[in-house]
């Protein structure tokens, strides 16, 4: 069930030749690598991913942003610069997943393939009983179904994704968007950071609205945004009673909603 998994990072603020900056580390080498390498290629393309260098297997740095999160911003700032988080994370989706891209996650597909059941399978796990027992197992096998045959007869590429797209990871500096912390990023389908944004972050109806409306790419259909909604909430339920042998009402309750809409 690594699909959404969180990847722990450590980070030090340090000065160096008078100026602040980040001294970035995670316990994983691989995850740690990948990172760095992202960034730089994200950063010549687009300038709201921010610089990385001085690569060492323990660590790397970062450019420092000062700035307000997502998340310490008012309800009105809020709303104001969703259209240019959409904008700006619309950037990095549309870069195409070159070799070079490809190289960086150890990816040697051929063509993408976004597969609802296969996803669903990873979510799951080892997991079916308590799945069963606590949701309308039957109704999600129907939707994602259905989203197969979506996928199946639709054009859309793979895209580049944050991974751990919220409101603690976007930092507005004066007028610009910084998306910071690519630590779990993967290649995926660009919706997924879209949804996951409207999952961890506390959003009215109409903000989730404006961010997923302004969103382009072929793949912003309401089926899909259903299910992916669906798939996040089912995670976090099935994770919630691994970690702590709780079963979370409100997270059932919020897919058996998500189905009925």
């Amino acid at each position: 069930m690594s699909i959404y998994k969180d990847h722990p990072h450590k980070i030090d603020f340090i000065e160096i030749a008078d100026h602040k900056v980040i001294k970035k580390s995670t316990h994983d080498a691989s995850i740690h690598r990948k990172e760095f390498e992202l960034q730089k290629v994200l950063n010549k393309k687009v300038s709201s991913v921010p610089l990385v260098w001085g690569y060492h297997k323990e660590y790397f740095y970062e450019e420092y942003i000062d700035g307000k999160t997502f998340n310490q911003l008012e309800s009105n700032e809020k709303t104001a610069i969703l259209p240019l988080i959409v904008k700006a994370i619309n950037r990095i989706h549309d870069i195409e997943v070159d070799e070079n891209i490809k190289t960086i996650f150890n990816s040697n597909t051929k063509k993408f393939t976004y597969d609802p059941n296969f996803i669903l399978g990873l979510i799951v796990d080892n997991n079916i009983e308590f799945v069963k027992k606590n949701v309308p197992w039957a109704r999600i096998l129907n939707l994602v179904r259905e989203s197969c045959n979506i996928f199946a007869n639709l054009d859309y590429y793979p895209s580049v994704i944050h991974g751990d797209f919220s409101g603690n990871n976007i930092i507005l500096s004066g007028n610009k968007i910084h998306i910071i912390d690519w630590t779990d990023s993967r290649i995926d389908i660009g919706l997924c950071d879209i949804i996951q944004f409207c999952h961890l972050t506390n959003l009215s109806t109409t903000q989730e609205s404006l961010l997923i409306e302004n969103y382009k790419n072929p793949i912003n259909m309401p089926e899909v945004v259903k299910l992916l909604k669906i798939f996040f909430s089912l995670y976090d339920l099935i994770d919630s009673y691994k970690k702590e042998k709780i079963i979370d009402n409100k997270l059932i309750n919020k897919i058996e909603g998500l189905i009925n809409e």
